[in-house]
């Protein structure tokens, strides 16, 4: 039987994704006072948790202090670095094949 090739690991220079499973970024309106906090953060490691290699935030975030956000949106631009999600999930959860 053959591997399907959506389950297949894929390389990008150094990241190595466990499959080629992406959640593009989409704004599911799980900010908190614009943050990505808690819930936010568990929607991510769901995903993960449930298949996803790679999932993204920030889909119509608010990267400028001017523009006010419409739905619960994230905002960007009060998060220095606008890292706060990064590595939500333990490095083992990344790279599991």
């Amino acid at each position: 039987m053959a591997t399907d090739p959506l389950m297949t690991p894929f390389t990008l220079k150094t990241l190595t994704l466990r499959n080629r499973i992406v959640s593009t970024s989409h704004e599911p309106a799980y900010s908190e006072d614009g943050l990505p906090k808690d819930r936010y953060r568990a929607y991510h490691v769901e995903k993960a948790r449930g298949g996803v290699a790679l999932t993204m935030i920030g889909g119509s975030a608010v990267v400028s202090r001017e523009s006010a956000p419409a739905f619960g949106n994230l905002q960007l631009c009060s998060v220095p670095g606008s890292a706060s999600t990064r590595n939500a999930t333990p490095a083992s959860d990344r790279t599991k094949r």
